[in-house]
């Protein structure tokens, strides 16, 4: 089965603003996480798919965990993104630790 059509890429620039804005100041983080939180619990008209994934919900944040990844990687500050990253995520409840620490680790 496909993707659904241009939503990883519509993912993908959500992802890295919101984590580009994390990143420029610490005033948005609060708004960030609550940003996460609502996006997480707003409601599908249908099924997605992404990456060959299936989702059901937003509530597992489709592609932001690589997003972070890749940014970690191309970062000069990585052990102050990494922690950031790794906050947003658990305050958010949508990825388990060895998840997060699969896509940092590996």
């Amino acid at each position: 089965e496909e993707d659904t059509e241009g939503l990883s890429d519509v993912l993908w620039i959500l992802w890295r603003n919101i984590l580009r804005f994390a990143r420029e100041s610490s005033d948005y983080h609060n708004n960030l996480v609550d940003f996460l939180q609502i996006f997480k619990k707003s409601k599908m008209d249908k099924p997605i798919r992404v990456w060959k994934e299936d989702y059901m919900s937003w509530n597992r944040l489709p592609l932001l965990s690589p997003c972070i990844r890749e940014m970690f990687l191309q970062g000069k500050d990585k052990s102050l993104f990494f922690l950031l990253s790794t906050v947003v995520i658990i305050i958010c409840q949508s990825q388990s630790i060895e998840f997060i620490s699969y896509y940092f680790i590996n």
